[in-house]
């Protein structure tokens, strides 16, 4: 979810869908728009692949209904300042995997326990999380359950403190 733009490192995301292709309980989609949207096609289209979907721009309404749908959210960003998509997903229950790059990892996830984090280019990590996720509901359901849990802490009344304790210490 997300411009397709370089540093959002969409191929990254398209070398995990050729990665799980043969394993027909995974599909992919890719939401939004950007300079790189052609070569996404192209690349779908040179690599055979029937296990992913682009759908273009999707407004917030749309996107809460994306999120409850889904299974996961991958962030392969090689770079997000914070990376609201994540703050987006787990607000629905859905839980995120993302890379190191992504600023928000270091308050919303916990590895194992509401979401992973990884690091950029082990797509061998990124399948055996969504593999294990998939073979595992409980283990699933225990990071859904930890993630409604986690996320009541980032509420306004939290970020109000917070600032107030940055500048009056």
């Amino acid at each position: 979810v997300g411009k397709f733009i370089e540093r959002k490192n969409i191929q990254e995301f398209l070398n995990l869908a050729v990665s799980l292709k043969n394993d027909f309980r995974f599909n992919f989609l890719m939401v939004g728009d950007g300079h790189q949207i052609n070569f996404c096609h192209q690349f779908i289209k040179n690599n055979k692949l029937f296990n992913i979907k682009v759908v273009g721009f999707k407004n917030q309404k749309e996107l809460k209904n994306i999120y409850k749908k889904a299974f996961l959210l991958v962030v392969p960003s090689k770079y997000e300042t914070w990376g609201l998509v994540i703050n987006e997903a787990m607000a629905s229950g859905l839980p995120v995997i993302c890379s190191k790059n992504c600023s928000s990892s270091n308050d919303l996830i916990i590895q194992g326990k509401t979401g992973y984090i990884y690091d950029l280019g082990d797509i061998k990590f990124l399948q055996e999380i969504i593999v294990k996720l998939a073979n595992n509901k409980r283990k699933y359901l225990y990071i859904v359950k930890n993630i409604n849990r986690h996320i009541k802490n980032f509420s306004l009344l939290f970020t109000i403190k917070s600032l107030n304790k940055i500048i009056y210490g």
